[in-house]
């Protein structure tokens, strides 16, 4: 457009100059019958004496000095035209010749300028001397005029151009538009806002072509989202802004029907972890909506089973590897969880129990000689029995009871002792019996402690203490009497 732009001017530039060479004939002709009736009007209009008068002046010599009505005559014109031709520099100074200047060198508009600049600085050189040329500078002015004016139409198409891309979101039309401006007015403030913000704007024309296609083929979060981004690059105003408000309503509205539509499905498909994930989210748009609620405290229900039977799962596996310690702190995170849970409970005692074997059975065998009490041994035998209804969840405690059990039958069978004694002492074994006074006998005791009490008539009673190891391996005692008193 702006190449047929310079066509026109350049014609319409040279129709002027073919105009201006007429009127210059035709004011050079007035001119000319001007004067030819002027010269007649005189010459008819003298009398005899006066036609020699005049033939008396016509032979004056050539420098002598014109009349005064001639001297008038010429100089009236000359004051006006030196007028005009100040006017005219004033004008061409002023407003003409910046404003040709202004034009870029690049264009057409440009170098027709220079053009313009030259000529006219000619001719005012000329006038000088020509006041004729004045008519030239009008037409040369006129024609300035006209190129400035032409400019300035032509930028101001440009930009309405590039305005009407920036509504149409056209990257490759903003961009070509914006081309031709810099190179058509590339020093205007308005065209270097436009190439200073270029990557800005081509950004919000993604995002605006973005918005409009989501929003014909309904997708609210992704319009929402390029709008949001459109604000961001302070391309936005009061009708974006409502839009956005609308639109975060229906999104969230939308958001939280899909969150809770996808925890029902999760539900029903038994996968509550991801269930409550799903109600969370939806829980962070509108908390307090009754499906939220509902939801929430029926997943947490299903949570508790599930978390309690990963409890007991992993206590299963403790107990399966016979770490019932570990067992036993797993069934109780479960019972923390559900008290009524009949695997968690059932868990836990069979836990304590087992721990509890353990702990009754290696105190038997770390103190046997307590099984000399009939009442700890008839104890022990007991829980050598009663335990055995575990040994079989419990490889450890199958060997402990093993060894309890040898223990007690160890502790059954009496160890033979050499009482040595002086033959006056009568012997009291606490707890089992007596002695008759006796040089040296061999009885039999359990294993265990005893104490030997020698009572002789007017002597002192003299205690002796005597354990009887599981071992057979047992020393002679003497027992004699104590001192006189």
């Amino acid at each position: 457009m702006l190449k047929d732009k310079n066509a026109d001017v350049l014609l319409a530039s040279a129709a002027n100059k073919k105009k201006s060479k007429i009127l210059q004939l035709i004011l050079i002709l007035a001119l000319v019958l001007l004067v030819l009736v002027v010269t007649v009007f005189l010459f008819s209009g003298s009398s005899g004496g006066d036609r020699k008068i005049a033939n008396n002046a016509d032979m004056a010599p050539a420098n002598q000095p014109n009349s005064d009505i001639l001297s008038t005559r010429s100089t009236a014109p000359l004051t006006s035209q030196n007028s005009e031709l100040d006017d005219l520099v004033r004008a061409y100074t002023d407003r003409i010749k910046p404003s040709l200047e202004e034009l870029p060198d690049k264009t057409i508009f440009g170098k027709i300028a220079q053009e313009r600049i030259k000529v006219l600085e000619r001719l005012f050189e000329q006038a000088k001397i020509d006041k004729l040329k004045i008519l030239e500078i009008r037409d040369e002015i006129s024609k300035s005029e006209d190129l400035i004016h032409s400019y300035q139409g032509e930028v101001k198409l440009a930009l309405e151009r590039l305005e009407e891309t920036f509504k149409t979101f056209d990257a490759t039309a903003f961009e070509r538009e914006l081309s031709n401006l810099l190179s058509l007015a590339g020093n205007r403030q308005e065209v270097k806002a436009w190439s200073n913000n270029k990557a800005k704007v081509l950004e919000y024309f993604g995002y605006a072509r973005s918005a409009r296609r989501a929003k014909s083929e309904l997708n609210l979060k992704v319009e929402l989202d390029a709008l949001k981004q459109i604000d961001r690059l302070g391309f936005g105003d009061s009708n974006l802004t409502n839009r956005i408000n609308t639109l975060q309503n229906l999104v969230a509205e939308q958001t939280f029907a899909g969150h809770i539509s996808s925890t029902r499905e999760l539900i029903s498909a038994g996968m509550f972890r991801e269930a409550n994930s799903e109600v969370q989210k939806a829980s962070s748009i509108f908390p307090q909506r009754s499906q939220v609620k509902e939801l929430t405290a029926q997943i947490k229900e299903e949570l508790k089973k599930i978390a309690v039977a990963d409890f007991i799962a992993i206590a299963d596996e403790h107990g399966r590897q016979d770490d019932w310690r570990l067992a036993g702190r797993n069934y109780a995170q479960a019972m923390s969880i559900i008290s009524s849970s009949k695997l968690a409970v059932e868990g836990y005692q069979l836990s304590q129990s087992i721990l509890s074997f353990d702990v009754e059975l290696n105190d038997i065998i770390n103190r046997p000689l307590r099984l000399k009490s009939r009442e700890v041994m008839e104890y022990a035998r007991s829980l050598v029995s009663d335990s055995s209804v575990y040994v079989v969840y419990s490889p450890s405690l199958t060997l402990i009871r093993a060894k309890a059990r040898g223990v007690l039958d160890q502790m059954a069978r009496p160890r033979e002792v050499w009482i040595e004694s002086d033959g006056i002492a009568k012997i009291r074994v606490q707890g089992v019996g007596h002695i008759k006074p006796t040089g040296g006998k061999l009885i039999s005791l359990l294993p265990g402690n005893y104490q030997f009490h020698a009572e002789c008539k007017g002597r002192k009673a003299k205690l002796y203490d005597l354990t009887i190891p599981l071992s057979d391996k047992q020393l002679p005692i003497k027992v004699i009497c104590g001192d006189v008193l």
